[in-house]
């Protein structure tokens, strides 16, 4: 399992663990996930033990130990699905920030692993559209590999 940091917005990166399967794809820390929603870290546990009919152990949430600089530490980590339900439940304009981005993740298996937000994608294929600006080779080549991007939504 790696670590990785990406952009959600600007100033809002998330740090999360990627593993190599579809199933460990994206865990976040309780405190990690705490401090891209702008609560504080005793909120979350909170919204996971006021909510346990709709928040489940193994499949919003796990327990395990990760590597800290103090060694390794008993943590909770969210899945994506759990990350996306807590930032509901918190409904402020950063949590919806973060789930619009949460949503929009995907898990690319044996490539460089990293979101493909479907707006971007959708932005600069429209804009392709209405350029006349490049040369048609290159402008269809763009559109050529957008139309491939595209076939991830």
């Amino acid at each position: 399992m790696k670590e990785l940091t990406l952009k959600i917005s600007e100033g809002l990166n998330i740090t999360f663990f990627q593993g190599d399967s579809e199933e460990e794809h994206f865990l976040i820390s309780n405190k990690e996930l705490a401090r891209v929603l702008d609560i504080k870290k005793p909120m979350v546990r909170t919204i996971k033990h006021r909510n346990q009919d709709k928040i489940f152990e193994g499949e919003d949430w796990t327990q395990t130990r990760i590597p800290t600089e103090q060694g390794f530490q008993q943590a909770t980590l969210w899945t994506r699905n759990g990350a996306i339900k807590i930032s509901q439940i918190v409904n402020s304009p950063q949590s919806k920030r973060v789930k619009k981005w949460l949503e929009q993740y995907r898990f690319v298996q044996d490539t460089e692993q990293v979101p493909i937000p479907k707006d971007i994608v959708m932005d600069l294929y429209h804009t392709l559209l209405k350029s006349n600006d490049l040369e048609p080779e290159i402008r269809q080549e763009f559109l050529e590999h957008l139309d491939k991007l595209r076939k991830f939504f």
